[in-house]
């Protein structure tokens, strides 16, 4: 008989140290799923037609067979889901739904874990650079001063590098291109002219030495929002004819569109937390605001006077974790993107006549494809570690910064490797 000699008869419960693995994977499957399905689900038909295709309410039936099946017959321990799909011609009024069966999805076994052809597997967790802004700086070889940066992390679109030269002037690279000026840019976000942008900035750069802004404006060749929009063309896009309708949706597709470009709820926060913002963290806001760039350019000329410090690169503060479930809604998002491509070129090849049914235009085999190579032969899909039950708990909460979108071996410096 056990007696508990305790004064305290109430034992805290104790943690389920696979949750981080469990929660991420049910997050998926109860809203990662219909995320990617409310930002990529409608599709409509590009031959002038009008009609749209709407993808709505994912639903993952009942296992194929049990895990002591799966394990015992080398099969995958997975589920069939399913789509409605929605079918509308506006002129005619009709439309056409059907339930699409979208593949077989792996699930998670009670301890974390995959089955994938008979064999268990863990997806380690990714620890990868927060989405958001960090200022980088640079002492310049010339004059010996301090020359700042920026650079503006999204989730889904182009990354914006911001840096300092030693003339003073601040400009940006869009991924990585040839540079522009940012006030170039500040006028594409609703900045026009000149004395705008002076103002935005003459509570901070009002430095004896350097004016960073009237430095900047007088290497700027543009004057207003469509000679801004000519010279981001002209960058992006070396060697074609420039036309101004085609540099304003350049434009539009790569900072106004949310399908293209999105800071994500991380980015949204990061920037509020990072700049003192108070936006709102609800997708209309996920887009590049003209107040985000402001504080951003005010930070570096601010950082350029030796008034404020930039961040470190490689602090856990500026990393998050990326789990199972946001492994594989990225790999998703990828294969509906080339769903969403098949469905069009489909769309255009039907007769005009006639509305087709929605089982003829949806292929799942990209999705499908996309989810297979993940588990079978991803780098972060790994063999379970089963020597015992504490290695393998060890396996599930283990963080890796290989992967997709991280680092490769060669690539890690000596500062990556240091925890700090």
């Amino acid at each position: 008989m056990r007696h508990n000699f305790s004064k305290r008869k109430n034992v805290l419960p104790l943690p389920v140290l696979s949750s981080i693995q469990l929660e991420s994977y049910k997050w998926l499957m109860q809203e990662g799923i219909e995320e990617i399905l409310h930002e990529l689900g409608v599709i409509q038909d590009f031959t002038g037609r009008g009609w749209v295709l709407t993808l709505s309410d994912p639903s993952i039936e009942s296992a194929n067979l049990t895990i002591d099946e799966a394990i015992r017959t080398g099969r995958t321990y997975d589920a069939p889901w399913y789509l409605n799909a929605t079918i509308k011609d506006p002129t005619s009024k009709k439309e056409k739904k059907k339930k699409i069966y979208m593949g077989d999805i792996p699930l998670m076994t009670p301890t974390g874990t995959f089955v994938v052809n008979g064999i268990e597997r863990v997806v380690i967790n990714q620890i990868t650079r927060s989405y958001g802004v960090l200022f980088t700086s640079e002492v310049s070889p010339a004059t010996g001063k301090k020359l700042a940066g920026a650079k503006i992390l999204p989730k889904n679109g182009v990354w914006i590098d911001l840096s300092t030269s030693r003339t003073g002037v601040i400009s940006a690279k869009i991924d990585r291109r040839r540079k522009i000026t940012v006030t170039t840019l500040l006028r594409l976000f609703g900045l026009e002219d000149d004395d705008s942008i002076k103002a935005a900035f003459s509570n901070v750069d009002n430095d004896a030495e350097t004016s960073f802004m009237d430095a900047t404006i007088a290497k700027d060749p543009s004057s207003s929002v469509d000679e801004a929009a000519i010279e981001v063309y002209r960058k992006m896009r070396p060697g074609e004819p420039l036309v101004l309708e085609n540099a304003k949706d350049l434009v539009e597709a790569m900072f106004f569109n949310s399908r293209r470009y999105s800071l994500g709820k991380v980015g949204r926060f990061k920037m509020n937390q990072k700049l003192g913002l108070e936006f709102p963290n609800e997708p209309k806001y996920w887009l590049l605001q003209l107040e985000d760039l402001i504080r951003v350019v005010a930070q570096i000329i601010r950082i350029n006077n030796g008034q404020a410090q930039e961040d470190d690169v490689d602090h856990l503060g500026n990393r998050r974790i990326r789990s199972v479930g946001e492994l594989l809604q990225n790999e998703i998002r990828i294969g509906f993107l080339q769903i969403e491509k098949n469905i069009k070129e489909r769309m255009s090849l039907q007769p005009r006549e006639e509305l087709p049914d929605p089982s003829v235009l949806i292929s799942p085999r990209a999705v499908t494809a996309k989810i297979h190579s993940f588990f079978a032969s991803g780098q972060l899909s790994q063999f379970q570690d089963q020597q015992n039950p504490l290695t393998a708990l060890d396996h599930l909460r283990r963080i890796s910064v290989s992967g997709p979108g991280g680092l490769t071996r060669e690539r890690a410096s000596m500062a990556v490797r240091d925890v700090h």
